[in-house]
């Protein structure tokens, strides 16, 4: 089962070039990577210069400060800026695709590194910084200033930056009222597809241009990884065929392991968990619950994820010399690169079994494979990017567990905080059980987009036939998860964009002209309109930036704190 391959560097994250939707990419050549850096070397004195003028501006906005109380860096550090993103602009120039103009790596990396320099804010208050970061956002948005005013409380200042931001999505092209029925969007359906089309189409561009320039599907790279792939997805078809047992824990591992240099060889993790049913087992034993009694088994779990646990055992090679206790402490959320977007092990309930931490895809696998050792049922659950558990009480009653906190929620719950899922319930789309062998078919999907990570959608036969394989489990729904969304979008848009190529076409206005490409176009969109209809929704805007905020915070805090989300180790302790 274990198949060992390299370390995966993501040479792209250096220079800004976001290639994928979570910001990988190993597309990125040695010669590409060492033109970049000359560039750097050779532009370097401009931005030393620019940096230089901002350091200028800021000396003197302080001895103003101190002379006559003024604020020049406030003035002026805008114009600093813009004079070092225009001198990158300049050297740089954006990259034309038939898709529109994508803006030069170099240029998304100075933008990075300006926008992430320190603040400076007359006095040094938590208020002052929180003025000027509204003030830059503004600026941001287009110049224009919120109304805010000295001694405003937080949330006077959250409605009233709300109210600027839709007072300023109005002006913009495509948008709609945010409204309950439209899920609280800034822009029209249509708008908000045909934008998501042409950024997949500009990916495609640049990506399947490097590759066919680099003869990528010919190298020894991709032609010695590609039996791992296709051994896990024969094993995982094999287990829905009946030709091997059925296991959501092989059936995980297998997907992980073929991308390669996992937190777990195959024994380790099978040790891991076994260890840990049998601690679960113990337990509930010594807190007097019935073994047999399958909600007692969950309420196992639970609290073995969720809470610090005790064992008091006497040493089998030495029963006289006392008791011991081992003590298993609880599972926490990671909120470091919570969505694998600069490792996409942090999505593998390897890494969560060897670490102690995961989010919401890798916490509720763990639930299932431990629930799979232990004998009871359970099932995974989609909501709009997210997962969680459900499992029926001894009364039938089917009850929500979310693994990321530790709690029951209710559906009425999901409902409201996601006002249109209504429709998608209907269509069961979302807070549907899915079963153990559906479970399995979708790491199938796993595999796909773990291969589409690491050697993008070249070889479509292979990616068509993780889909097909796992669809044909989910037969009244095209719709599985939205890694399967992602899949179907890459698909087309690679597939339209080798078209254009091919017919040299120099823009989408072509297109119509174009039997064959048309007729790629019309699949896409055809597909988008089914997928909406079907009730499929991101998260409403207001709460998907509200809670990245929160994420990203809590990421702060675990780095300040020097916690190990990342580090191999024994959650038991033995005393």
């Amino acid at each position: 089962m274990t198949v060992s391959k390299e370390n995966k560097t993501f040479l792209s994250w250096e220079y800004g070039f976001n290639t994928f939707d979570w910001g990988s990419s190993v597309f990125i050549h040695t010669q590409w990577v060492k033109k970049e850096r000359a560039m750097f070397r050779k532009h370097n004195v401009i931005r030393v210069g620019g940096l230089l003028l901002l350091a200028l501006f800021m000396s003197i906005n302080i001895f103003a400060q101190e002379q006559v109380g003024g604020n020049l860096y406030d003035r002026y550090k805008n114009h600093a800026e813009e004079y070092i993103i225009q001198q990158q602009s300049q050297f740089n120039p954006s990259i034309r695709t038939p898709y529109g103009l994508v803006e030069s790596p170099s240029v998304t990396m100075t933008k990075r590194i300006v926008n992430t320099a320190p603040n400076q804010e007359s006095g040094n208050t938590a208020q002052g910084v929180v003025n000027q970061q509204n003030q830059q956002a503004a600026n941001m948005m287009g110049g224009a200033t919120p109304n805010y005013k000295p001694g405003m409380t937080k949330e006077e200042m959250i409605a009233e930056n709300n109210r600027f931001i839709k007072e300023q999505m109005a002006k913009q092209k495509g948008y709609s009222q945010p409204t309950a029925e439209n899920n609280f969007a800034q822009q029209s359906p249509k708008e908000k597809e045909y934008q998501t089309m042409i950024a997949d189409l500009n990916e495609a561009y640049q990506v399947s241009r490097y590759l066919d320039k680099m003869q990528y599907y010919q190298s020894q790279k991709y032609l010695s990884d590609l039996p791992n792939y296709e051994n896990a997805k024969e094993l995982i078809k094999g287990m829905l065929s009946g030709q091997q047992p059925l296991s959501i824990k092989d059936a995980y591992f297998a997907a992980e392991s073929a991308y390669g240099n996992l937190h777990l060889n195959y024994d380790e993790y099978t040790n891991i968990i076994n260890a840990n049913a049998k601690f679960i087992k113990l337990w509930l034993t010594q807190q007097g619950y019935n073994l047999n009694n399958p909600e007692a088994l969950h309420y196992g779990i639970q609290h073995f994820m969720s809470d610090t646990l005790q064992l008091t055992q006497t040493k089998i090679d030495d029963p006289l010399s006392g008791k011991f206790a081992t003590t298993h402490v609880p599972y926490y959320y990671d909120y470091i690169d919570y969505t694998a977007t600069k490792d996409k092990r942090n999505y593998f309930v390897t890494k969560t079994l060897a670490t102690g931490t995961g989010q919401c895809h890798t916490l509720p696998v763990t639930y299932l494979v431990l629930a799979e050792a232990l004998g009871v049922e359970a099932y995974l659950s989609y909501n709009p990017e997210h997962s969680f558990i459900r499992f029926k009480n001894n009364n039938g009653v089917m009850i929500n567990f979310e693994t990321t906190v530790g709690q029951f929620i209710t559906d009425q719950s999901y409902l409201e905080t996601l006002p249109v899922m209504a429709k998608a319930k209907r269509n069961n789309l979302f807070l549907q059980c899915l079963t153990k062998k559906q479970v399995v078919a979708t790491t199938l999907i796993d595999l796909a987009v773990n291969f589409t990570r690491e050697h993008w959608v070249g070889n479509e036969a292979f990616i068509k036939d993780c889909m097909n394989s796992a669809n044909q489990h989910f037969p009244n729904t095209e719709y599985i998860n939205t890694s399967s969304h992602y899949l179907h979008r890459k698909l087309y848009a690679n597939e339209l964009n080798n078209i254009v190529q091919e017919k040299g076409m120099k823009g989408l206005n072509e297109i119509p002209n174009d039997p064959e490409a048309l007729k790629i176009y019309q699949e896409y969109q055809s597909y988008m309109d089914r997928v909406n209809q079907l009730g499929f929704q991101d998260f409403p805007e207001e709460e998907y930036v509200r809670m990245m905020e929160y994420h990203d915070k809590k990421g702060m805090l675990q780095k300040a704190k020097k916690i190990d989300t990342k580090t191999k180790k024994s959650l038991y302790l033995t005393y």
